[in-house]
């Protein structure tokens, strides 16, 4: 079955709808929704049910390029909308595109390119770190025109995904003493790997994920380490001058582990600052995050959001970078 432009009556059922083929629009989920006064939950079952988990599509030959298309105006419109998005949707298109795989080439504003490959499956396999957020992006380009912030740093990076934070600031910045990819899932860090070897094809491998990156004058270690927040209280005890994270709040049950990994690491060097950047995709989720953050701080960290007057794209893109960094002279107090 092909998806074509007619388009039916905006009375048309989900299931007609659907069944022939036809491109959705925000306007028809917003009819669709009006029904279920707000009760997004309801609305959410009522759709599956009438479409993707209808039993008179089981052996309809619905193409699948129309089905992913389905799914993803459904989820683009639903993070518009501030909707907590039933799991059921990123089980489905992660059925229909786990086997996807494609190459980019990200572009930064001091001109890096960065191949990268990624998987299209949103969430295959439970990850959301297989595909490019776009925070990655804005705090790159921030922190390279900051270079100060990176020369000469020992630096860890959490949720490091496919690697386009990182591997932007090693491309730019030549003097990085240690850079630390590190995420908790083996099919990521497997695709890090790749990605750092695509970039770095002279890379000098050495034992234990580590590798030298050589410059004219100087060299930089690199290395890819697996690390779960649940299990904040086996981290090393490791300097690090600068740890950087984006687009790592996407769910409300990870926040609790992420800011005591994020407290462990700065109690062990009180001069380490944190810098993070967020897609503000749903608000209740990410208020929650500032509010557990400011509590658990106990005044012990100062908490600044970062502008960039330079970079509206920003604001459109409801883009939040953090500063977060000790209060010194507190800094011994335990949690």
């Amino acid at each position: 079955m092909h998806m074509t432009n007619l388009s039916l009556p905006s009375s048309a059922s989900e299931t007609a709808v659907y069944g022939r083929g036809l491109k959705i629009t925000d306007d028809m989920l917003e009819k669709w929704r009006e029904q279920f006064i707000n009760n997004d939950t309801e609305f959410q079952k009522f759709l599956l049910e009438q479409t993707f988990s209808n039993p008179i599509f089981e052996h309809c030959c619905l193409r699948i390029i129309y089905q992913k298309s389905f799914a993803k105006t459904f989820l683009k419109w639903a993070e518009k909308c501030n909707m907590e998005i039933d799991d059921q949707w990123f089980e489905i298109i992660s059925k229909l595109m786990a086997n996807d795989c494609e190459q980019d080439w990200n572009h930064t504003d001091n001109n890096q390119t960065v191949i990268i490959r990624q998987t299209t499956a949103l969430l295959s396999q439970g990850n959301t770190g297989l595909s490019i957020w776009p925070s990655a992006i804005y705090l790159a380009n921030y922190l390279m025109k900051n270079g100060y912030l990176l020369r000469n740093k020992q630096i860890l990076e959490l949720g490091s995904g496919v690697g386009i934070l990182g591997l932007s600031l090693l491309k730019y910045i030549i003097d990085i003493r240690t850079f630390v990819f590190s995420d908790y899932s083996d099919h990521v860090l497997n695709l890090l790997r790749q990605n750092l070897s695509i970039n770095f094809p002279q890379l000098d491998c050495c034992a234990n994920n580590e590798w030298t990156i050589r410059s004219e004058n100087d060299h930089t270690k690199v290395q890819i380490e697996e690390l779960d927040w649940n299990q904040y209280d086996k981290l090393t005890t490791d300097l690090y001058d600068l740890i950087i994270a984006s687009d790592v709040i996407y769910d409300p049950s990870i926040i609790e582990s992420l800011i005591k990994t994020l407290k462990k690491l700065l109690i062990n060097n009180s001069s380490c600052i944190v810098f993070m950047a967020n897609v503000i995709r749903n608000e209740s989720t990410y208020a929650l995050f500032r509010q557990k953050l400011e509590e658990s701080t106990e005044q012990a960290f100062v908490i600044e959001r970062i502008i960039d007057n330079n970079n509206d794209d920003m604001t459109k893109h409801s883009v939040e970078i953090l500063k977060i960094h000790s209060q010194k002279d507190i800094i011994t107090q335990q949690f």
